[in-house]
């Protein structure tokens, strides 16, 4: 005799379960891949109009060795154009990083505008530039309140500035704190959170299982 089972007790269908199972693996990778700021100077009480050039930031201190992935400018570009977004040794004056160029439209105010991800490791010790360089026409935002100094990296108020879109390459120091972000890959999630996604896991590998035996039973059954 063909067995059955309530349908409030019905085991999911095994594409549902396997559905499940990928959309909890999908989910665990996306925050993984999140990311969380690991400098954060939004203040700009002034703007400054380049043709051609840039300020970069000027990060004076790296006080602990930080790995970041991404980091954010603040600018206005009177047209639809294009950043390159650059990072110098400051000693050296060496090109450490810089992005293919990444297309923004027209602004109507000042935006924060973020660039690829990538790796990059600021080191202990070292100095470094940090900015975008379009090639249109760009406000970009700036402040005279000082250094500023978070999670060991310290902003000078002591700005370098780039040009030439075509081959970058810096110029001259100015005396401004150049806005900026820095974002590196957020924590591994607590142990809770780890747990408890292994235990939904589980749960649905356990439910795949039962729901075949029950088929087979059926089968043979029947």
């Amino acid at each position: 005799m063909p067995s059955f089972m309530p349908s409030r007790h019905r085991a999911l269908p095994l594409k549902t379960g396997i559905a499940l199972l990928a959309g909890l693996g999908m989910a665990a990778l996306t925050a993984s891949a999140a990311q969380a700021q690991v400098f954060s100077d939004t203040s700009s009480t002034a703007t400054t109009f380049r043709s051609g050039t840039a300020p970069m930031t000027y990060f004076s201190n790296v006080a602990t060795s930080t790995s970041i992935t991404s980091f954010s400018i603040l600018d206005q570009m009177t047209t639809a154009g294009s950043l390159e977004f650059l990072i110098f040794n400051d000693t050296t004056n060496t090109l450490l990083y810089m992005s293919a160029p990444v297309a923004f439209g027209a602004d109507t105010g000042m935006t924060w505008k973020q660039s690829p991800t990538f790796a990059f490791t600021l080191v202990a010790g070292q100095t470094y530039d940090f900015g975008a360089l379009a090639n249109v026409n760009a406000n970009y935002g700036y402040n005279t309140g000082g250094d500023l100094t978070q999670n060991g990296l310290t902003s000078a108020q002591s700005n370098q500035n780039v040009e030439n879109f075509a081959s970058p390459d810096m110029y001259g120091r100015g005396g401004a704190r150049i806005p900026i972000i820095l974002n590196a890959a957020a924590p591994v999630p607590e142990a809770s959170t780890t747990v408890s996604l292994g235990l939904l896991l589980a749960l649905g590998m356990g439910g795949l299982v039962v729901a075949g035996r029950r088929r087979k039973a059926s089968a043979e059954a029947s």
